[in-house]
């Protein structure tokens, strides 16, 4: 038990919550582990000295997506780091869950093998499936995972995603894991070095991670002997987008313990200028001491070579011919000399050399075949007979080498232009290329090719690609035809299936392409959903208030919905529309019964009640946003006040009315509206210049009150047959002033008689 206590200390350093698993170690019993062989029962822990550091920063962000965690058993030990995917609710839900769930297995039935190793990420890949169907959600909630398993003698490094793990070895990075992103598919192509990793945009890309589509491929190390002093290292990508090798390298070298190097490390990341902080993990160990007993150790039984022996050819040396046998093995020596460099070319893929090495050994067969010419001795020796039908086979078997030789450069020129094809992406045309090489290559039988199945292999893993990646264009390219026909969902789905072909074949730049289709039409998508969502909000603000605005909202909604493909928001947006449409022509109808009304009253003399009925008809109007409407019930409104002797509101209004009139196209209107304007102007001065003489004939400034009333008249007489102003109200002001200018003379001419 004081294993377990020593266990739970230690995960209680980390800054995370990792309360469950102290949960699930509590629960069991480790003095009796699952898994171990009666051997292992010794407590390999307690021979070795391992000793953890652990941090985890939110950094500059809203909240910590990665989660951290280790447990310490008697004869094995795991270590995790966890990093959800950024910007997708959930995600620290899911990196939490995935630590848990690997160790919960871990410490139920712990073991060190690579199958473990596979086995508990997909019991964690499980976990987050799960937990995507009970939130609702397909895709998007996820976790990269990076741990280490050890039997306290060697380690085992597995990885999914772009979390990263290392084995340090002399203070130099001795063993490390393979991200799972575009940027390292881009690395493993030469298309960026090692290290521009961390600067790359590609480098959050996931071409796969916990959660994600389909079955997992994670990397898996094989099993690594430790030896004493080795170090080990978990970094979330936070931590190691800002740390190259050699920061890690460098601050190991200056650490004489295990937590000076992890915040050596945290403080290169801290001190990071002109960046944003994300969230970063960083796990460490040193390794003092291993235990001195590990796993099954494997004998290798060696491997016999089976050597190929040479054909020697004996010659039955006669002392007479002994001369010519030595001249025609001077002949067999330089034509073994040129096959054995053919053979050497052959290897070396100069097939060129080779062919040319072959036909000079052809050459020199002609000079051992035996005819009349070839002398007594030689003719007496040999069964020409026999030797010359020998020959020509051994001359036979040259020739089919020479064919195959030719055949294999055609296959070479074929090949270069299948992947020329197939680096062009024109998969047709290359699939057809490399059937061709799959048939001509059957057909070579006779050279000693060394890697003619490595080529069988490769041809044919090609033409599997070349199948694959066909669909995965067609995918693409229906992808391309959804998006103009504005099917984006479609589209989308058709993006996601492509990248799944591309991954699956590492075809990085198609992989790209669509991988950044698939995320510029989903932010597309989101962009106009959520536009759409605020048109609607905003028809909703003005339908009490704005009916023809409220109109153009729904309008605009129902067009980006239509665009989304959404018919059911369409629809609704149609309801809203036509029930607008109905609200609209109600308001216009009782508008003009409003206006219908004044004009009653108006004729009837009640004035007051003729404009408090056209305000009604302008706050009408103002619902609607009827330029129109709003210009005739002012219009109205300012005939009723000319009426009613209120010529300067009458120009004020009038003035109103024709500001609306400029939104219109009623050029008759706004001419009517200046003329009334006009005129309201100068019965407003005859008023004024009538209102001054009242104020002089009350002081009984006779003389002076006299003239103002005839300026007055003046003035007033300038209306004289307009249109705008009816010829009883014209009489009416005439007769008026007129009185009021005789009253004036009577009193400034009266003479008192005594």
């Amino acid at each position: 038990m004081n294993q377990i206590n020593q266990a739970n200390r230690k995960i209680s350093q980390a800054e995370r919550d990792v309360k469950q698993v102290n949960a699930l170690v509590n629960k069991l019993d480790f003095t009796k582990e699952k898994g171990g062989s009666s051997s292992e029962s010794q407590n390999r822990k307690a021979e070795s000295k391992f000793i953890t550091s652990l941090i985890s920063r939110i950094g500059n962000s809203g909240i910590n997506c990665d989660y951290t965690g280790y447990i310490e058993l008697d004869n094995f030990a795991c270590w995790v780091i966890a990093d959800g995917i950024d910007d997708v609710k959930g995600s620290e839900e899911a990196s939490r869950k995935c630590v848990e769930v690997i160790i919960e297995n871990f410490i139920t039935k712990p073991k060190f093998s690579r199958e473990y190793a596979k086995k508990l990420l997909e019991k964690a890949h499980l976990a987050i499936k799960n937990m995507q169907k009970t939130k609702g959600k397909k895709i998007g909630i996820g976790a990269s995972v990076t741990f280490i398993l050890t039997d306290y003698t060697s380690v085992i490094l597995a990885s999914v995603g772009n979390t990263r793990g290392m084995l340090l070895r002399d203070e130099f990075v001795y063993k490390k894991t393979r991200d799972h992103n575009i940027a390292y598919l881009m690395y493993e192509n030469k298309t960026i070095d090692y290290d521009s990793i961390r600067y790359s945009n590609q480098k959050d890309k996931l071409t796969q991670y916990v959660g994600d589509y389909g079955n997992l491929r994670p990397y898996i190390s094989g099993k690594i002997k430790l030896t004493e002093g080795d170090k080990l290292l978990l970094l979330s990508s936070g931590a190691w987008e800002y740390l190259d090798e050699k920061d890690i390298e460098i601050t190991l070298s200056q650490a004489e313990r295990v937590g000076k190097w992890v915040g050596s490390m945290e403080k290169l990341i801290q001190g990071s200028e002109g960046k944003k902080l994300n969230n970063h993990s960083i796990i460490g160990i040193f390794i003092d001491k291993t235990a001195t007993q590990g796993g099954k150790i494997r004998k290798i039984g060696s491997k016999f070579i089976i050597l190929i022996p040479f054909l020697l050819i004996a010659f039955f040396l006669i002392w007479k011919g002994y001369s010519i046998k030595h001249e025609r093995n001077k002949v067999y020596d330089e034509i073994y000399r040129y096959e054995a460099e053919a053979d050497r070319n052959l290897n070396s893929k100069m097939y060129y050399k080779a062919l040319e090495n072959l036909k000079k050994s052809k050459a020199k067969y002609n000079e051992l075949y035996v005819n009349s010419k070839s002398g007594f001795f030689t003719n007496t020796i040999f069964t020409p007979k026999i030797l010359n039908r020998n020959i020509d086979n051994q001359v036979g078997n040259l020739d089919r080498k020479i064919t195959d030789l030719e055949t294999v450069i055609k296959l070479e020129k074929i090949k270069e232009k299948a992947e020329s094809d197939y680096k062009n992406n024109n998969f047709q045309e290359a699939l057809k290329e490399y059937q061709e090489i799959a048939v001509l290559l059957g057909q070579v039988e006779t050279l000693n090719i060394e890697d003619k199945e490595a080529w069988k292999k490769e041809i044919n893993s090609k033409i599997e690609a070349c199948e694959g990646l066909k669909v995965g264009m067609e995918q693409k390219e229906k992808a391309d035809g959804l998006v103009e026909d504005g099917l984006t969902d479609e589209a989308i789905r058709n993006y996601l299936e492509a990248k799944l072909i591309f991954l699956k074949y590492n075809k990085v730049d198609l992989l790209a392409e669509v991988t950044n289709k698939a995320e510029t039409l989903t932010k597309k998508r989101d962009k106009i959903y959520k536009q759409a969502l605020e048109f609607e909000k905003n028809g909703i603000k003005n339908e009490n208030k704005n009916v023809t605005d409220a109109i153009t909202y729904y309008e605009m909604a129902r067009n980006a919905y239509e665009e989304l493909n959404d018919m059911d928001k369409v629809d609704e947006m149609d309801q809203k529309l036509s029930e607008l449409e109905e609200m609209k022509a109600t308001l216009k109808e009782e508008r003009n019964a409003y206006m219908r009304n004044a004009k009653l009253y108006s004729k009837e003399g009640k004035y007051e009640k003729a404009l408090s009925t056209i305000k009604k008809a302008q706050d009408t109007s103002n619902i609607l946003k009827d330029n129109q409407g709003m210009a005739d019930s002012l219009e109205k409104e300012g005939d009723i006040l000319l009426e009613n002797g209120k010529y300067e509101l009458a120009v004020d209004t009038y003035k109103d009315a024709y500001n609306y009139s400029v939104n219109t196209n009623n050029r008759v209107q706004q001419r009517e509206l200046e003329m009334k304007q006009n005129m309201s102007k100068i019965l407003t001065k005859g008023k004024e210049l009538e209102d001054q003489g009242d104020e002089l004939f009350k002081t009984k400034k006779y003389k002076d009150s006299k003239l103002k009333f005839r300026e007055a008249k003046k003035e007033y007489e300038k209306v004289k047959g307009s249109e705008y102003i009816s010829t009883k109200q014209y009489d009416r002001i005439i007769s008026e002033v007129s009185k009021k200018e005789k009253a004036a003379w009577r009193e400034s001419n009266w003479i008192p008689f005594f």
